[in-house]
């Protein structure tokens, strides 16, 4: 293809921002302060156990009281510059935090679940003469709503309104809303719940799904659908109940009817905080430790908050006090990983620094540190763009981030890890695979190191080359892996974490290990050089192997590691190989030994016209682009292509002088060569072109006797691409393109 000089943009979209709703159930615990209305730090002590991505707006205050707090299991990020550490602070982090994070935005109010609730009919309004408050309890059967007089204490004898709302049977979401306080409790709740109110929510007990279970660690991950969203534009408030812990419960050797509190669901404050009532202060009316009370001096320790869902709060509040020696609760929050499929709908954050598109054309980018993409973020790489890894470079894709890699065959996009160790340079991170985003790479060129992840599995018309002895190519995603009409040079250990996945139509310049369930069909897996102590194709997992071509010095063609695992090989061929013997494989009908009858051995695996592995192939395969029985390889033969009998390739339209072989290695590394066979004394001269066509620069022309010649093409400064080469013999010209990396 030519393109016109004028026409050729360098295009660099450097992350662009276009705003992104993040759902609120993204975090594990999310703020927007970090201190009481009065300045008051609320410090992370060591009773604290966090599990899941933890972020603040705010300075993330840590004291080193009673140990250090944890933090498992996700990453802890603040917008602020570092954190406020005091007492020995040391804490625990399974991931390295992060620092100045663009804010997130939170919603101001819960107008969306009012809408929702009126559109459901569960909306319980007030007004100013009638004022109402509510209880809510679930229960195996629905939930059952009490309303009684606002300011009045529950009496089950003054209830205005006693009603049961059952489940959704549906798996959709059912809405209430209360436009006052609200008490909630229960340990039955079934299907999928948000209760919003405009007042202050209380938890009198356990607030529980259905199905949860609780060990001494907190709650078991929960395998049903059962899910539970509360929101308040007030306080959301841990009673002071005896189920609750009031009075010491944690002191109590009963387990949790006497203390702790068990919450599984996800949790909104959107006007103030998640804290706990009756906090011993010297102005409150209940103070356990009242010096002239019964209880003087005791602590008020209550136990434990097993939150396993999501905290978000506009304001942190307390959970514990030092007053009384000790009051309130420790932190064992765990989050539900279930919310990453099941967002809660209609709330969110507005991140600012999400949805950002990094776009690259005919333009190069080096990486040299970690980069971090998030929840709407996109990395594009397009025609002859570069993406260049070095020293610890990185490229970490969190929640629905993607990379889409979409270049031309004229124009591949080419990704080069030159960083310094073998990780790599492309890492997911907690992050969400979504099969109605996913992409396919295609036509690209990737140079590895060691070791590189796919974050989505679908990969077509392009090339992966080791640098290493050994490369890993690691795919992230939970679907199908899809790889087709691929070259790879180098030798490669395949992993797909146990998914299944599909190798067709690829070309193999190495070896294979197989750590994970594959197809691997018509494909050629070559080695040209000395004795190879390993096998052709290693499996270490159920894989089965048709319509495939092994040759070159292996060990054997195919082994598999255990015999538990079911490898199969049928309709396929080896040859050249040190032995026959494949080792813990189902060898089927159509294997043979036979000389492939490549056009050549080195560089071109196409069929010559008397090849064995012509219509050798599984005859239940579908056929040929020519009709007939499917051909063993990677290349079929096609009749018209090589005869020289058509009209087409007729002797006069063929030069008779020469013939081409090559380039190999390609793609290359700054160096490529070509054979030529001479049927006389001839001149020959090379020339290079880029894909505009124009001409880069000349080699040397010189004059060579009849025979078989190998001539080195080099490369000096010539950017990574598509190139091709001219090649006159006499009065004759071939062309043959090579593709360039670095």
């Amino acid at each position: 293809m030519r393109y016109l000089s004028l026409c050729l943009i360098l295009l660099l979209s450097i992350l662009v921002p276009s705003g992104f709703c993040q759902p609120l159930t993204d975090y594990l615990y999310m703020t927007d302060h970090e201190t009481t209305i009065y300045n008051q730090i609320i410090w992370f002590w060591g009773r604290d156990i966090l599990e899941g991505d933890v972020h603040s707006n705010d300075y993330i205050g840590m004291k080193g009281i009673e140990g250090q707090p944890h933090f498992y299991g996700g990453v802890v990020s603040t917008s602020q510059p570092e954190f406020i550490c005091i007492c020995g602070a040391d804490p625990y982090f399974e991931y390295e935090p992060q620092f100045s994070v663009e804010p997130l935005e939170l919603p101001e109010n819960l107008l969306p679940l009012r809408d929702l609730s009126i559109q459901q009919g569960n909306y319980y309004p007030n007004n100013p003469q009638d004022r109402q408050q509510g209880r809510l309890v679930g229960s195996e059967n629905g939930w059952i709503l009490e309303l009684w007089e606002m300011g009045i204490p529950y009496d089950s004898t003054i209830i205005t309104l006693l009603d049961t709302i059952t489940y959704n049977p549906n798996n959709n979401w059912l809405c209430l809303f209360f436009e006052g306080d609200l008490e909630l409790y229960g340990d039955a709740i079934q299907g999928k719940n948000i209760i919003g109110a405009a007042g202050n929510m209380r938890l009198l007990d356990n607030l529980m799904v259905e199905g949860a279970t609780i060990d001494s660690s907190g709650v078991e991950d929960i395998d049903n659908d059962n899910m539970l969203y509360i929101a308040s534009e007030g306080d959301v408030v841990i009673a002071d109940t005896y189920a609750n812990g009031r009075g010491n419960g944690d002191s109590c050797p009963e387990g949790h009817e006497r203390k702790h509190i068990v919450i599984t669901s996800g949790v909104f404050a959107v006007g103030e905080s998640f804290t706990f009532e009756h906090q011993n202060d010297s102005w409150d009316p209940y103070r356990w430790c009242d010096p002239e009370g019964p209880h003087a001096g005791e602590m008020d320790e209550r136990g434990d908050i097993y939150l396993y869902g999501s905290l978000v709060q506009h304001r942190r509040g307390f959970v514990h006090r030092s007053n009384c020696g000790g009051t309130g609760y420790s932190k064992r929050y765990t989050y539900d990983p279930r919310w990453e499929e099941n967002p809660v709908p209609l709330l969110s954050f507005n991140n600012p620094d999400a949805g950002s598109l990094l776009q690259v054309e005919n333009d190069t980018i080096v990486v040299d540190d970690t980069q971090r993409f998030a929840y709407g973020d996109t990395v594009r790489l397009g025609p002859g763009a570069h993406l260049i890894f070095a020293n610890n470079g990185r490229y970490e894709f969190q929640g629905n981030a993607r990379i889409v890699v979409q270049g031309t065959e004229e124009n591949p996009a080419v990704i080069i890890d030159n960083s310094s160790d073998s990780e790599s340079p492309i890492a997911p991170f907690f992050y969400q695979y979504d099969t109605e985003s996913s992409n396919i790479w295609s036509h690209f060129i990737l140079e590895t190191n060691g070791s590189f992840t796919f974050l989505d599995g679908q990969l077509e018309n392009g090339s992966i080359i080791s640098q290493s002895d050994s490369s890993i190519l690691n795919f992230s995603n939970e679907t199908t892996i899809d790889i087709n009409d691929m070259y790879l040079e180098g030798h490669f250990k395949i992993n797909t974490e146990g998914h299944p996945s599909s190798f067709h139509h690829s070309l193999i310049i190495g070896r294979l290990i197989i750590e994970s369930p594959m197809t691997i069909d018509h494909a050629t897996v070559v080695h040209a050089g000395a004795n190879n102590a390993f096998p052709g194709i290693l499996t270490r997992d159920a894989v089965s192997i048709l319509n495939t071509t092994i040759f070159g010095y292996y060990s054997r063609p195919v082994k598999c590691s255990h015999q538990e695992y079911h490898t199969t090989i049928s309709y396929s061929s080896y040859y050249r190989t040190n032995s026959d013997v494949m080792r813990n494989v189902d060898v089927g009908p159509g294997v043979f030994e036979a000389n492939p009858r490549f056009i050549d051995f080195y560089s071109d695996y196409h069929l010559r016209p008397d090849s064995p592995l012509i219509d050798a192939g599984d005859p239940n395969s579908a056929l040929d682009e020519d009709g007939t029985r499917t051909d063993i390889g990677c290349y079929p033969f096609l009749y018209g292509d090589h005869q020289l009998d058509t009209e087409e390739n007729s002797e006069e339209s063929l030069p008779q002088s020469f013939t081409v072989h090559g380039p190999w290695p390609n793609p290359c590394n700054n160096e490529t060569v070509v054979q030529l066979q001479l049927l006389e004394v001839s001149p020959v001269k090379i020339d290079i072109y880029d894909v505009l066509g124009r001409k880069v620069r000349s080699l040397a022309q010189q004059q060579l006797p009849s025979g078989l010649h190998t001539l080195p093409v080099r490369f000096e400064r010539e950017p990574a691409g598509i190139y091709f080469l001219s090649i006159e013999v006499g009065q004759h010209r071939e062309m043959a393109k090579v593709v360039l990396i670095h």
